[in-house]
């Protein structure tokens, strides 16, 4: 079941043709032609270069099941050689993991949790997975290159409120918005999922029990064109996802065993030796947050870009301290954080028709 609403407002309505001969519209300002042809600049910057590269347009996202409720991992399983195991771990022509993901062509560097599961296809306007032989500017260490290219403002202004929902109590209702002021142009996008499937499940039941998920999800892309030559953009993203980590059904903690046990079992926690596994209550938070700044300058034969990056998650396991012991012997919370911050700095310069120059840090 889907339903969906979409609002636009007033200024980005169509003007009246005065003459009523349906020509072309003219364009309302010269911020478009202008954001194009810097958004051709920064392409030009990081290219493939020989590389297979695989690029799946929003168009394709939003005509795919789900549509854009799925995360950019989703979308990226649809590309060809990339799957994905029982962890989620997503994996390019059987590499592990060593996935680089970019954002603007912009590096966001690695963390607790896998950045595809983090990321919500609302925000892509085209999605791009670079494989094979990949050129020098993206590392030694590296089984792929996922690069996203945000949606702007630029291109349109007014936005659209969803709401999906289906099975397991599935609910998740969206918005997204893009306006331009002057030569600012910002596009944002939140969403808030919750359901009863959110991881897979031990037992490979349909139905897990205790596996509700509540996912919060914002993003921002600001980008403020400061003349034909030099642009300025931010961009801004959190989520912050908690699980149920489900169980199996039908133990009992009195009569449970591991291999290799190296205690005596039944085991008693404040008095308690009895205890199903159904009544088990750990639970797992993922959090991340990222930012993005960028200044681009383009010539006709030059472009550079500039950008410093942050990223920082965290990843907090929380147990039930009655029901772990009995069951495995110990009962731990734990509470990992990462944070990862750089400067990026690339160029291109064409020094003819058939050379090209072409340096980065």
């Amino acid at each position: 079941m889907v339903a969906a609403l979409t609002f636009m407002p007033a200024s980005s309505r169509a003007a009246p043709d005065p003459d009523g001969d349906d020509g072309p519209a003219k364009p309302v300002t010269e911020i478009v032609i202008t954001a194009r042809r810097l958004d051709a600049a920064r392409e030009n910057i990081n290219t493939s270069l020989g590389a297979s590269t695989y690029a799946l347009s929003n168009g394709a996202v939003e005509s795919r099941p789900g549509s854009e409720t799925v995360s950019i991992s989703q979308v990226l399983l649809q590309a060809p050689g990339v799957s994905q195991d029982g962890s989620g771990q997503l994996h390019v022509r059987q590499s592990h993991g060593d996935l680089q993901y970019r954002i603007n062509n912009v590096i966001l560097p690695e963390g607790l949790s896998d950045l595809g599961e983090s990321l919500s296809s609302r925000i892509a306007a085209k999605v791009e997975l670079v494989t094979g032989a990949l050129p020098a500017q993206y590392g030694l260490q590296v089984g792929g290159v996922v690069n996203i290219t945000t949606k702007s403002a630029a291109y349109q202004s007014g936005g659209q409120l969803e709401v999906y929902g289906g099975s397991h109590a599935q609910l998740e209702p969206a918005i997204e918005y893009g306006g331009s002021v002057g030569s600012t142009n910002i596009f944002v996008s939140g969403s808030y999922l919750r359901n009863n499937l959110g991881l897979a499940s031990p037992d490979g039941s349909g139905s897990p029990l205790h596996d509700h998920t509540d996912q919060i999800d914002a993003f921002a892309f600001i980008d403020h064109t400061l003349d034909p030559q030099d642009r300025l953009s931010l961009i801004l993203g959190v989520s912050d996802d908690r699980f149920q980590i489900p169980n199996r059904r039908g133990l009992n903690a009195q009569s449970y065993s591991l291999p290799g046990d190296a205690f005596r079992r039944p085991l008693t926690a404040n008095g308690v030796s009895r205890f199903s596994s159904e009544q088990v209550n750990d639970s797992k938070r993922e959090q991340t947050q990222f930012a993005v700044a960028s200044f681009l300058h383009a010539t006709e034969k030059a472009s550079v870009q500039v950008s410093a990056f942050a990223r920082y998650s965290a990843l907090t396991l929380q147990s039930d301290e009655v029901g772990d012991l009995l069951f495995v012997g110990v009962s731990q919370d734990a509470r990992d954080t990462d944070a990862a911050f750089g400067v990026q700095i690339e160029g291109v310069y064409e020094l003819a028709t058939d050379h090209t120059l072409r340096a980065g840090w």
